[in-house]
């Protein structure tokens, strides 16, 4: 009876092993049962590769990390995973957690930390600065002067706080004006000249204005070895005496002459200048130097002429000009222009080989007209991973932290002084 007993617990002691082996894994004969998972991870401080190694547990395995700037696949059936470590600009922790299909779940996973250290963000910036013995000093708004036959310096500075900034290729070009550039030391002076960063992650070129130049805008470009380019604008005062525009004129829907304005630009010559006008009304008489400009109003139909002395008895001279219609339909208020974003190089296009880079430090530069100015401000949608600024019409945008999705577009935006908005569109790679 006794042996009876313990042949059916003997019996039912088998079942039950074989049936818990079954469910840990035992009876595979492949797995056994689950060892503990731990990794090491190898990791730049900055940015740079990294390299996860993971011991126990049985592939595949699932990763997960806690931030976008740290890219690594998120299954592997190899326990040596490799990544990347993208740039921030705090210091922070770096965290991958590991977990196995026994385990199911990060939460039954093991996670290990890294500290990396941030790189504050500065701006890049390209600026113009007239030589010493120039005709003139200061600016004419945003904008540096350098006269016919003198010199200047195109000076390049990306952000100090960043390595990879330091001993990129820079190309410097001439955009447009009458002018030349090569390396401040010595070199040929030509439309381009490259040059690479130094220590502090700046570079400069020289300016040469030819001396037959007249007064005009220059741009001068500099492009990056890791994508981009920014650009600088500048004004060449030509010798010869100059008031710009050289004339203005317009023409009334109605059979009066509303009132209209216009702004008029003195150059070169022997400052300080006085002006006058046998038509409208000046907002003053004299100006002080090369680059200043008066406001001219008109309020009636006829027309006269603006005429400008330099110092020494040279003139220049502006045709003015207001005609009414013969309606009699009332003058209606003019339309005001949509606002408009020109784009000042390449922002890509929506096809798949059209797409430009939008990494770390890739900086867009753009202008802005229409509306009705002062515009109040650019935007960028999605938000977090650009800067935007806007100085009058000129504005940068600049990329604080690469595209966390591929091919993402991004909107600019700009305001003008009564809410009307113009957009344009970054193509991300």
């Amino acid at each position: 009876m006794f042996s009876r007993a313990f042949s059916k617990i003997g019996l039912l002691l088998a079942i039950l092993a074989a049936v818990f082996m079954t469910a840990c894994g035992g009876g595979s004969g492949n797995m056994g049962n689950p060892t503990p998972i731990h990794m090491q991870i190898s990791a730049p401080s900055t940015y740079g590769p990294v390299r996860v190694e993971i011991f126990g547990g049985y592939p595949p395995f699932h990763i997960r990390t806690n931030s976008s700037l740290i890219q690594l696949p998120e299954k592997s059936d190899s326990r040596v995973v490799y990544g990347f470590l993208y740039p921030c600009t705090e210091d922070g922790v770096g965290a991958v957690t590991v977990w196995d299909d026994l385990r199911g779940s990060p939460y039954y996973g093991v996670t290990a930390t890294f500290e990396t250290i941030g790189i504050p963000y500065e701006p890049s910036a390209l600026t113009v600065t007239a030589g010493p013995g120039n005709c003139t000093t200061g600016s004419s708004g945003d904008y540096e002067q350098i006269c016919a036959g003198s010199q200047g310096v195109a000076n390049l500075q990306l952000n100090p706080n960043d390595p990879r900034n330091e001993n990129q290729w820079v190309r410097f070009s001439v955009v447009l004006g009458d002018f030349e550039i090569r390396d401040v030391n010595a070199g040929t002076w030509g439309a381009s000249a490259t040059m690479i960063t130094d220590l502090n992650r700046g570079a400069e070129v020289a300016i040469r204005v030819r001396p037959d130049a007249q007064t005009q805008v220059a741009r001068i470009r500099a492009e990056l070895e890791s994508g981009g380019f920014l650009e600088a604008s500048f004004i060449i005062i030509g010798a010869q005496f100059r008031m710009l525009p050289t004339s203005a004129s317009w023409t009334s829907t109605g059979t009066t002459c509303p009132s209209r304005t216009a702004s008029f630009s003195l150059f070169g010559g022997t400052p300080p200048y006085t002006v006058q006008t046998t038509l409208g009304s000046l907002s003053a008489s004299s100006v002080a130097a090369s680059g200043g400009s008066v406001v001219l109003t008109v309020a009636v139909c006829g027309s006269g002429e603006l005429t400008a002395r330099d110092a020494v008895g040279n003139e220049a001279r502006a045709a003015i000009s207001y005609t009414a219609s013969t309606s009699t339909e009332p003058e209606p208020e003019p339309p005001v222009p949509a606002v408009t974003i020109t784009a000042m190089g390449s922002w890509g296009t929506s096809s798949a080989t059209g797409r430009v880079s939008c990494a770390l430090g890739a900086v867009f530069n753009f202008t802005v007209a229409g509306g009705v100015p002062p515009y109040v401000g650019a935007y960028v949608s999605p938000i977090g991973s650009t800067t935007e600024t806007l100085t009058g019409p000129v504005g940068q945008i600049t990329f604080t932290a690469a595209p966390a999705t591929a091919s993402t577009n991004f909107t600019v935006y700009a305001v003008d002084s009564e809410g009307r908005m113009g957009t344009r569109v970054i193509y991300c790679q």
